[in-house]
């Protein structure tokens, strides 16, 4: 594929990401599309370092509009040439690499932790005291809630343990998964457009367009035409 348009694929794809990503932990911070416990600060710690906002999304879409504008041959140091924009393409590329790298680590631990919400605590059964936490990131609590290792196999628990908010359990693992499946993608793009841009810095972006005019009938006839003309003059 010619380097000019890997590069732009790259930087369409990681523009879709990167808005999926602000899009899946903006619905973090409100579950059951409620405002109120963000407010509280009832929400999951690993939503609220809104790694998809600044990791996987701003700091990719400032990487993702910089590689199609080299893909697309908008220079922006043109007395460099293409060459410094390849070097940048690569620069940028890797802190597109970095916030998607931080996206999917994050996002994975509060896949893995589970979601903030008021449950019995399993610990004093016999006073059913109601509490905020996450019950599914200790293990001695879950040791006495399911004999699965973790909540993630054991789908009972998605509904009966967590009480407020309704459905936080399906809601956290389901954009989590989101913002998981966006980091690693992310961070595929990322590195094969790194690559793509080294070998840019050497061979420099493919212009089959211009390659096209050139050896076009268009252009073939006009040149005929042209030495035709010449011809009498010369003699």
């Amino acid at each position: 594929m010619c380097i000019g348009r890997c590069s732009r694929f790259v930087g369409l794809s990681l523009t879709s990401l990167a808005l999926v990503s602000i899009t899946a932990n903006a619905f973090l911070l409100f579950p059951s599309w409620s405002w109120k416990y963000l407010a509280g600060g009832l929400i999951t710690t690993q939503a609220l370092l809104l790694p998809g906002i600044w990791g996987g999304g701003l700091m990719v879409l400032l990487a993702a509009t910089h590689i199609k504008a080299v893909g697309s041959k908008l220079h922006f140091f043109k007395c460099c040439g293409p060459l410094w924009d390849m070097f940048l393409s690569m620069l940028f590329s890797g802190l597109a690499l970095l916030g998607s790298a931080i996206n999917f680590g994050i996002a994975s631990a509060g896949l893995v932790i589970g979601p903030y919400c008021l449950h019995y605590d399993p610990l004093c059964n016999q006073t059913r005291t109601l509490i905020w936490g996450s019950p599914f990131s200790d293990s001695e609590k879950m040791a006495l809630l399911s004999s699965s290792p973790h909540y993630l196999f054991d789908h009972k628990l998605w509904d009966s343990v967590c009480l407020e908010p309704q459905q936080i359990v399906p809601w956290n693992v389901g954009f989590f998964s989101i913002l998981c499946i966006a980091g690693a993608l992310q961070s595929l793009l990322s590195a094969i457009q790194i690559i793509n841009s080294l070998f840019g810095c050497f061979c420099g972006l493919c212009d089959h367009n211009k390659h096209h005019h050139q050896h076009s009938p268009q252009a073939v006839g006009q040149s005929v035409r042209v030495l035709t003309q010449e011809m009498p003059a010369k003699m």
